[in-house]
């Protein structure tokens, strides 16, 4: 458990421990610089700096320029395989512009503050940038190593299922058999001719047809799948992507076909084997992290801030009708994972007993006088500050839905549970919107869920719950 807890860790945190790393190389790199290789043989070729203060602070500058730079750049979307000559690739283009973008700086810090424009002669430049690089470079296949390892100890282990048996699955089988610090393990493979297992020796690691990819998946038996199908079962892929989408099942394609792929998708290889990515989770690695981390933020300091509110309308709760005070209700959440989602409760005490799980609407005959007024203001939403806090929901998200609708909308409607490819959300893009409540249009509200998802950003989020302040009060739909 703990070499897995470390894993996510370093992962997770990657740009914050790459900003201590530049730091530190920037900085020490610099003084081996004036000291070792320019020396004192021309004072004009390094800065006369009073203090060592003004070497760090532009340590720090050139750091946090190179982890936005590589942010920017797609560099921190985690990659289970990577190889060195991808990274150098990588951290060229991003080194050199990190390094352009502070010379901008230092002109205007160097003239202002410290009248000095000589940090960035031109030797100096060359003999930082080159070591810069190389040290950097170097501390990246040290991590390729240490991930490798603990592919190799068994942690983070990724197991597959290869749906069509032909010489492109064997091949990639084959690939991953002999790059164990991928992190894959291959459980078996799914085929509607069982004769190919025989044909091609894999009759012990043979599931049976391609239909039982939902019940295999859902007893956690491979946690993502491998299609390999030919040009030739064309539909059976289509009818495969169908079921992935439907059931939140991470899918690779092997391209041994054409599919029109969405903006999402990506393109990538193993070992030279090229491999289309669809459904990949939307939020990971860094942006993950923040959002979390802007999560347990808010929600903390929101609980502290607004506790004489809750104080209040717990009183008041308990007072208006008989019943606990807090009403907790399965919804479902990230990966299909059902979890307890907490309000105050609106409604008389067993409400759904005769009528069983239903929307409410407006002048529901099952909602109290004061829930009433709670649903209008969404104060009775308050609570799940507590599930945000927990890690079972965000602050902005899809809204969780019951697991009874969840099962009756992922048959009726497209993409539907791509919503669960994210964490629900107390708050949502649809939602301010003003698609709230039974009278507006379920597929209209999916759209706008689907359109979040795909266009992220912590700037979004911010936009969403600034919306959601101004909107709450005057939502016609909240009932």
């Amino acid at each position: 458990m703990f070499g897995r807890a470390l894993f996510h860790t370093f992962v997770r945190y990657a740009p914050f421990i790459d900003i201590l790393v530049n730091l530190s190389i920037f900085y020490f790199g610099s003084i081996f610089i004036k000291t070792q290789l320019i020396g004192n043989r021309s004072h004009t070729d390094f800065p006369t700096f009073e203090s060592n203060f003004n070497l760090f602070l532009i340590s720090i500058i050139y750091a946090i320029l190179w982890m936005f730079n590589s942010y920017n750049a797609g560099y921190y979307r985690f990659k289970r395989v990577r190889l060195v000559i991808d990274e150098f690739f990588a951290v060229l283009p991003i080194t050199i512009n990190t390094f352009l973008e502070l010379i901008a700086i230092y002109i205007l810090l160097g003239g202002i503050l410290w009248n000095d424009y000589s940090f960035f002669h031109r030797r100096f430049f060359i003999y930082s940038i080159t070591l810069q690089f190389v040290i950097f470079l170097y501390y990246q296949y040290i991590v390729i190593r240490i991930y490798s390892l603990m592919h190799k100890k068994g942690y983070n282990i990724k197991l597959l299922m290869f749906a069509g048996i032909n010489k492109n699955s064997l091949k990639v089988c084959e690939k991953i058999s002999q790059n164990p610090f991928w992190g894959y393990k291959t459980i078996g493979f799914l085929d509607d001719d069982p004769k190919k297992a025989e044909e091609f020796g894999v009759a012990n690691k043979y599931f049976g047809d391609i239909s039982k990819i939902e019940a295999l998946y859902f007893n956690q038996q491979f946690e993502r799948l491998f299609c390999c199908l030919p040009v030739a079962e064309y539909d059976k892929t289509i009818e495969l992507i169908k079921v992935c989408e439907k059931n939140n099942i991470d899918l690779h394609i092997v391209p041994d076909l054409f599919y029109f792929l969405t903006s999402k998708s990506s393109l990538n290889t193993l070992d030279g084997i090229p491999i289309i990515t669809l459904y990949a989770p939307p939020l990971s690695g860094f942006g993950a992290a923040a959002k979390r981390t802007m999560d347990i933020f808010f929600s903390f300091f929101g609980l502290m801030a607004i506790s004489p509110l809750l104080v209040l309308i717990a009183v008041l709760v308990k007072m208006s009708s008989k019943g606990p005070v807090f009403y907790k209700q399965e919804r479902m959440g990230l990966d299909n994972l059902p979890f307890q989602m907490f309000k105050f409760r609106t409604m008389f005490t067993d409400a759904e007993q005769a009528t069983g799980p239903k929307w409410a609407d407006k002048n529901d005959p099952r909602v109290t006088k004061l829930g009433a007024f709670l649903r209008k203001t969404s104060l009775d939403e308050l609570p799940q500050l507590f599930n945000v806090l927990a890690g079972d929901m965000s602050l902005v998200g899809p809204r969780p839905e019951r697991p009874f609708f969840v099962q009756k909308f992922k048959e009726e409607i497209k993409n539907y549970m791509h919503r669960h490819r994210v964490k629900a959300g107390i708050t949502g893009w649809a939602q301010v919107n003003g698609l709230r409540g039974s009278s507006t249009s379920l597929e209209q509200r999916i759209e706008y869920d689907l359109y979040y998802i795909e266009n992220w950003s912590i700037w979004f989020d911010i936009k969403i719950l600034f919306k959601t302040i101004m909107v709450v009060w005057n939502d016609k739909n909240a009932y």
